[in-house]
């Protein structure tokens, strides 16, 4: 029976670490504005990404969190062309693909927005977790002290 041959993996978040995916979301929370009224500037937004949507809302004091979502994904596939891949990552990824490694990504995205950002790098992923896939995504966790 032949050993089975062990494969190393690099698993890497999407936004902010593979992607600029500021602009994406800039121009995402500004539709949320527009079309649902809302006077909250992008950065006090953007204070508290890496939480749940809904968890956002709430804090910012803003009621509709679905409706609001639901224009901001919108918004945010649409715009996917804005998000652009920092200096150096595609080469670096082709590096390890090309070394035989296993790329994979965590992220908070769900995945219809978050291939076509990755299909923006060329390379192929063995995974890509993403909160409603399989596995587990980028959550919150709690911790007790």
């Amino acid at each position: 029976m032949a050993a089975s041959r062990l494969r190393r993996a690099l698993v890497l978040d999407l936004d902010g670490v593979l992607l600029d995916t500021r602009p994406v979301m800039r121009q995402a929370w500004q539709e949320v504005r527009e079309r649902h009224g809302i006077d909250v500037p992008f950065e006090a937004y953007e204070q508290h990404l890496g939480r749940p949507f809904g968890d956002i809302m709430e804090i910012l004091g803003l009621t509709e969190a679905d409706r609001l979502h639901e224009t901001y994904a919108e918004a945010s596939r649409r715009g996917c062309e804005l998000a652009r891949p920092f200096k150096g990552v595609e080469a670096v990824l082709h590096a390890f693909a090309a070394a035989d490694w296993l790329l994979g990504v965590v992220t908070s995205k769900p995945l219809d927005r978050a291939a076509p950002l990755l299909a923006r790098l060329g390379c192929p992923f063995a995974a890509v977790r993403t909160p409603s896939g399989p596995g587990r995504g980028k959550k919150p966790l709690s911790f007790r002290m």
